[in-house]
């Protein structure tokens, strides 16, 4: 059976009146939910969905809503002025949802009302494609080194000599002859992990 799509949006506790629902003489005892591959019955009264931040959700053809009536049949619940929808977040207006937890609340009548808690994670930061620095003395300091990243955070790269310990990183670059390691540090963000990188260095005389 066609599932019926939900394309409004309603702000918790402000319902929106629709027409009445025509064309089916059965009552409602239950109401499904389906959710891209999932299918949730309002009798769950609390359901978790997880997601990672970058999932897309198309709300119009992902997220759709079907009444069940006592002769086990389905029908939209679109025209229906007995169902409501709460989306407090108004996560149903967004395609991409930034991480955190959200909640749309799901109910019809006098039936058990539906809670869908979205947990939508950090997504994990990445440093790639990281360059050697090393270079023949010259007297100047190292250039910085090149890469790309996966994330939003900030970024910062720390120097040390090899044999020191990790205390002694500092954002100064050496200059002298010697065995180095930089560290690129992503900061995490709202929507992605942190991220480090190490490489060894070197400079060498002439």
């Amino acid at each position: 059976m066609k599932k019926g799509v939900i394309s409004f949006f309603i702000a918790i506790c402000c319902f929106v009146p629709m027409f009445a629902f025509v064309g089916c003489s059965s009552s409602v005892v239950d109401f499904k939910i389906y959710f891209k591959n999932s299918v949730f019955n309002g009798g769950e009264k609390s359901v978790s969905v997880n997601l990672v931040y970058g999932d897309v959700i198309d709300w119009e053809n992902d997220f759709n809503i079907n009444l069940i009536y006592e002769n086990g049949t389905e029908g939209t619940a679109e025209h229906d002025e007995n169902f409501y929808l709460i989306d407090e977040a108004n996560i149903m207006q967004q395609q991409i949802i930034n991480a955190g937890t959200y909640v749309i609340k799901v109910g019809y009548k006098n039936l058990s009302e539906l809670e869908i808690v979205f947990n939508i994670k950090k997504a994990q930061g990445l440093i790639l494609n990281v360059s050697d620095i090393s270079k023949i003395y010259d007297g100047n300091v190292v250039d910085t080194p090149t890469y790309e990243i996966i994330g939003d955070g900030k970024v910062t790269v720390y120097y040390k000599k090899a044999d020191e310990l990790d205390s002694a990183y500092s954002t100064i670059k050496p200059f002298e002859v010697g065995e180095y390691v930089f560290r690129i540090y992503l900061a995490s963000s709202i929507n992605y992990t942190a991220a480090l990188e190490e490489r060894k260095f070197s400079i060498t005389e002439n």
